[in-house]
């Protein structure tokens, strides 16, 4: 406990950075991904909905990737990420190795053995030396969005983006906006079927 509040100590202006870059961007994603983009797709249809909300995406990531390319500050604790990484295998084990302690971890090992085994199955793909940044790249373009994407794979540097990092950002605003039409559209039409039968 101590150690922990130590740590908070120490940190406490970057962890508040962090934890307010993190609210607001949830609050933005949420609003972005659901209401909107439901309201959007279903109005005008996956195609043009889609591209009326992908060029929306795509200027919202930009702008605010510029930004935080300008600040040069990591609001968004995206640098933590790596160190989530390198730490995740190690984590994924203990937890694994946990069950045989004592009658509690096997208990809850088996409560949560689905949950362990995710966790123990990502750090490994993410940590590959060969898959690791196209893992990353995919599960950040669908759970996040292509700024937060971008800002990862450039590791903390800040200042002008390289061509690799505008193929980063470019195609996580494919795939990223491609997965939320698909999941938007699918979303739409099983509550259409659902009202029919209503």
């Amino acid at each position: 406990m101590k150690k922990f509040v130590a740590f908070m100590a120490t940190h406490k202006e970057q962890i508040a950075l962090i934890a307010t870059g993190q609210g607001v961007m949830s609050v933005i994603n949420w609003l972005y991904d659901n209401p909107l983009y439901i309201g959007v797709i279903a109005y005008f249809g996956p195609v043009v909905g889609g591209a009326m909300m992908t060029a929306g995406s795509l200027v919202i990531c930009l702008g605010l990737i510029l930004f935080y390319n300008k600040k040069g500050v990591d609001w968004l604790g995206v640098g933590a990420l790596d160190a989530v990484k390198e730490i995740s295998l190690e984590y994924a084990k203990k937890l694994v190795e946990w069950r045989s302690d004592s009658i509690f971890g096997k208990i809850a090992y088996f409560v949560f053995y689905l949950p362990i085994q995710l966790i123990f199955i990502l750090a490994h793909l993410v940590n590959h030396k060969v898959w690791g940044g196209v893992v990353a790249f995919v599960l950040l373009s669908i759970f996040t969005d292509p700024f937060v994407t971008t800002a990862y794979s450039r590791h903390g540097n800040y200042g002008p983006m390289k061509v690799r990092d505008w193929v980063v950002f470019f195609g996580s605003v494919v795939l990223s906006n491609g997965y939320w039409i698909f999941r938007t559209t699918v979303v739409i039409e099983v509550a259409k079927a659902i009202w029919k039968f209503v």
